[in-house]
């Protein structure tokens, strides 16, 4: 019988149960720094991008460090494992809607906005029958008349 800590120090079998794993869409999980820079370089963008962030009609500006500085802001993700409030602190850009989107598209290569239409209207017949079923339990049938049945009655 294999087991992996016959096999693996126990040291290496504890990070690998804590380490973030890639899920099914996640096609840019973890990328390398891109050519040239390292985490020191990176955080320089990263602490020029937040005095671009403070001013007005700079979206062109920001969007294009928010696309440099993704493998770094990845990292940190996944290795620091940050808290919600000190990420929004280090990265304000990334909650507005539109870097939202891009993120979203940085990381799945799909695009955020037309997926989600796509799987509401994939699941939108299930939903609204799901609902019905709930009030005919809350209400009773007695109670609740569709606007159809309604007209039934009238004749």
């Amino acid at each position: 019988m294999f087991r992996a800590e016959c096999h693996f120090p126990q040291a290496y079998t504890e990070w690998s149960k804590q380490v973030k794993k890639p899920r099914r869409a996640e096609v840019n999980y973890c990328p390398d720094y891109p050519v040239g820079h390292t985490k020191e370089s990176l955080e320089q963008k990263r602490l020029s991008l937040l005095s671009e962030v403070k001013k007005k009609n700079k979206q062109q500006v920001v969007k294009e460090k928010m696309e440099r500085t993704f493998a770094y802001r990845r990292h940190e993700v996944i290795e620091d494992k940050p808290f919600m409030a000190d990420f929004k602190e280090r990265w304000p850009a990334l909650f507005s809607e539109c870097e939202v989107e891009a993120e979203f598209a940085r990381i799945t290569t799909v695009p955020l906005i037309s997926k989600f239409m796509q799987q509401l209207d994939h699941h939108s017949s299930q939903l609204i029958k799901e609902k019905e079923e709930l009030l005919d339990k809350k209400l009773g049938m007695q109670t609740r008349m569709t606007p159809l049945k309604q007209k039934e009655l009238a004749y």
